[in-house]
C-alpha cells in the first residue's frame, strides 16, 4: 500500500485487502463503537456516505474501540473486526482524529485528485501535499503579496509534487514553485524545502537563512538539531512530522493549533 493509502488505513484501520475477522472481546465483554465523534455503549453506528467515506472507498465509517486505550479496530455491519492495529497515544482521541481525518481528506484535494490519489501516490507526493497544508495553517509576519514561493533547494521529486499545485492560492496569493541552487537565491521563499547532502551543507543553509520569515521544512536526520521549523520523519507505511516551535516563532512564523496537535513532536 502506498504511503498515503497506507497512513489512512493503518489511522483509521479501514482499507482493502483480507479482513482479520476476530470478534472483538475485552474485560468485561463490553464494547463501545465510535462513528465520526459519536459514541454509545453496545452499539455499532452507520457512517456517512459522505467525502470521507468516498476517500476511503469505504460507503460506511465505523471506528471500534476497546476499553483498553491502545487498541482501534474498524469493525463491520455484523460486528467483526477488521485490521486491528497499534497506533501511538497521540492520534488516540476523537478530537485527534477529526483533525486527522480533515488534514488527509484534504491531501488529494490539493492536487485536484479522487480517492485515486491515494493509491497512485509516492512519498514525495505525500510530503509536497503536507508542505502546502504546512503554508495554510501557517502565518508570515509580512502576508505575501504577489506570489507565494515554494523553494526546493536542488533538484528533488518534491519539486515535482510542488508544481502540481499551480493553479492554487495560499493566502490569496498564486503558488510559485521556485528550484533554488544558493542559500542567497532563497531570501525571497515563503517555504524552503531542505534536503542536503551532509549536514555541515545543511548548517549553512539555516545558518544564512536564519534571521528570514521563511518556513523550513527539511527531511534530513539531523534538521530537527539544526534549528529547521518542520521536519518530516518517515516510518514504516507512514509519513510524521515534528515542529520547532521556538524556531518558527524566532523567524516571525504563527503555526496554527490545529497544526501542532498534529506534530509528533513539539520542541
Amino acid at each position: 500500500m502506498p504511503a498515503f493509502g497506507a497512513a489512512v488505513g493503518r489511522a483509521l484501520a479501514l482499507g482493502s485487502g483480507n479482513l482479520v475477522r476476530e470478534r472483538a472481546r475485552y474485560a468485561g465483554g463490553s464494547r463501545r463503537c465510535v462513528c465520526l465523534g459519536e459514541s454509545h455503549p453496545h452499539r455499532r453506528f452507520r457512517g456517512k456516505r459522505g467525502r470521507f467515506a468516498r476517500l476511503l472507498q469505504h460507503r460506511e465509517f465505523p471506528l471500534c474501540r476497546s476499553r483498553q486505550p491502545d487498541f482501534w479496530a474498524g469493525c463491520d455491519r455484523a460486528g467483526w473486526v477488521q485490521f486491528p492495529v497499534q497506533i501511538e497515544p497521540w492520534i488516540l482521541t476523537v478530537p485527534r482524529l477529526w483533525l486527522l481525518l480533515a488534514w488527509l481528506s484534504f491531501l488529494p484535494l490539493a492536487f485536484g485528485g479522487t480517492a485515486g490519489w491515494a493509491e497512485t501516490a509516492d512519498e514525495s507526493e505525500l510530503k509536497a501535499a503536507y508542505i502546502y497544508r504546512f503554508a495554510q495553517f501557517t502565518t508570515w509576519a509580512e502576508p505575501p503579496s504577489g506570489k507565494f514561493d515554494f523553494c526546493v533547494q536542488g533538484q528533488h521529486s518534491v519539486g515535482e509534487g510542488l508544481r502540481k499545485l499551480r493553479g492554487k492560492t495560499v493566502q490569496g496569493a498564486p503558488v510559485h514553485v521556485v528550484r533554488v541552487d544558493s542559500p542567497e537565491a532563497a531570501k525571497t521563499c515563503h517555504v524552503l524545502f531542505l534536503h542536503p547532502a551532509k549536514r555541515s551543507e545543511l548548517v549553512e543553509w539555516v545558518s544564512a537563512l536564519a534571521a528570514r520569515t521563511i518556513l523550513l521544512v527539511s527531511d534530513s536526520p539531523d534538521a530537527f538539531q539544526e534549528n529547521v521549523t518542520i521536519v518530516f520523519a518517515v516510518e514504516p507505511n507512514r509519513v510524521t512530522f515534528k515542529i520547532n516551535l521556538s524556531q518558527a516563532r524566532a523567524s516571525g512564523l504563527f503555526l496554527s493549533a490545529q497544526m501542532l496537535k498534529l506534530a509528533q513532536e513539539i520542541r
